[in-house]
């Protein structure tokens, strides 16, 4: 019984300081500058990636109670895995490099998503979405290490007519099936 008690204190204490905790979080992620419009970098996952780069981002929605955000880019809403529904990026998972309002040096295609949210028409209903390991990709100009490239039919160190490679006037890599040993 005196178990159960002190359980349920401990419960209730944790759940206190976790509310405590959210609202330290969104409080910082306001007074960083966190607003609709804002350039933010994304936090990469270092186990996805070897080396990441940030992703640049604006945010269209924020949650003032625990600092979390939705961002767009210039390829649409940018989720956890590329699925439809809206993903909250933690406080912790994004860096604010421009307030709403302040000059940043965008892409123009970046600098007309931003423009669209500052102005408020953009809601991130309809959009396409892509996913961070995807957004990433495209920003650095790479594969995945993970994944082998798609149409590289090399097999046992020959390219033959249906290696995408070859279809697209380039050599093999090490993403290829063949790991870019085949012999042309």
């Amino acid at each position: 019984m005196h178990h159960q008690v002190a359980m349920e204190k401990k419960n209730n204490r944790q759940a206190e300081n976790a509310e405590w905790a959210m609202k330290q979080c969104g409080n910082a992620a306001l007074q960083a500058g966190i607003s609709p419009g804002a350039v933010v970098t994304l936090k990469v996952d270092y186990r996805t990636f070897f080396n990441p780069k940030g992703l640049v981002a604006i945010v269209y929605g924020v949650n003032p109670r625990t600092g979390a955000v939705k961002v767009c880019c210039e390829q649409g809403v940018i989720t956890h895995n590329g699925d439809k529904g809206d993903y909250w990026v933690p406080a912790d998972g994004y860096l604010v490099k421009a307030k709403a309002g302040s000059f940043s040096p965008l892409s123009h295609e970046l600098e007309q998503v931003r423009k669209l949210v500052e102005d408020g028409m953009f809601t991130g209903k309809g959009c396409p979405r892509i996913s961070y390991t995807k957004m990433h990709q495209q920003q650095i100009g790479a594969v995945s290490p993970l994944k082998k490239g798609k149409g590289c039919g090399c097999k046992n160190g020959k390219c033959g007519s249906s290696c995408g490679c070859r279809r697209k006037k380039q050599s093999c890599h090490s993403t290829c099936s063949c790991n870019g040993n085949c012999s042309k």
